[in-house]
């Protein structure tokens, strides 16, 4: 069986306020901010001599302090070589937060009585029960979500495909499950090894629990209203904001 198992998307969060962003380039450093107003200037220079260190694209930090003030400081450009420099109010792609966010979406359902603590995965499965590898009996939903499960990623190539597919992000999730885990794991359970194919599966079992997609599931729970209904979504970026990366 040909896997076309899909990857969930990075979320899309905002650095900074969600009102229009300009486009207008400025030199770099760009200054720091506390509440709107000028900082010291400690965090805008620490940000600068790591940017101009590293030889990054754009750089971006914030400081929350106990009393509520909000200190931010970017430095670089929004694409490499463009001269259009990046500013506080950017959005950014963040990497793998939708690790950090699932996981809090399974602690959602776990509160709620939906899901289980503990769970072993013929458990989150049980219409998969008896197509998974007996080796697999022991493994937990902690497993997957702290990539001790045993289970290793393959080739991009995956990736691409799930992109071609005609299958729902579900359906290919679903697929996965029936592929890896009919195969005994690759590495040894309780053995440290990070893997997306971990939070795939972790997806696959809260819609195996609720009938319903990871990316509904994601707008209806705390992520979702961590980030509120805008500035961030599912996938590559579309549009100016964010740009994408390798």
């Amino acid at each position: 069986m040909r896997w076309t198992a899909f990857v969930m998307g990075a979320v899309l969060a905002a650095c900074g306020g969600a009102g229009e962003v300009s486009s207008e380039p400025v030199p770099a450093p760009i200054e720091s901010s506390v509440a709107g107003e000028q900082a010291s200037g400690s965090l805008a220079e620490i940000v600068e001599a790591i940017y101009i260190q590293t030889g990054v694209t754009a750089l971006g930090a914030a400081i929350v302090h106990a009393d509520g003030r909000i200190e931010i400081a970017v430095a670089g450009e929004r694409t490499r070589g463009s001269g259009d420099y990046v500013q506080p109010g950017d959005m950014w792609h963040l990497g793998s937060n939708t690790k950090s966010m699932t996981a809090l979406l399974y602690a959602d359902l776990a509160q709620q009585g939906t899901v289980n603590w503990g769970a072993r995965l013929p458990e989150l499965f049980p219409a998969q029960a008896g197509g998974i590898h007996e080796d697999w009996a022991r493994v937990t939903i902690e497993d997957l979500l702290t990539h001790t499960s045993g289970v290793a990623d393959v080739d991009i190539g995956w990736l691409r495909a799930a992109h071609a597919s005609s299958l729902s992000p579900a359906e290919q999730r679903a697929e996965a499950v029936a592929e890896f885990l009919s195969e005994p794991p690759v590495f040894q359970p309780g053995s440290f090894h990070y893997a997306n194919l971990n939070y795939i599966l972790a997806g696959a079992a809260m819609e195996a629990a609720t009938g319903e997609s990871w990316e509904t599931l994601m707008r209806a729970g705390s992520p979702g209203a961590l980030m509120g209904a805008d500035g961030w979504g599912f996938g590559p970026p579309q549009g100016a904001q964010p740009q994408g990366h390798y």
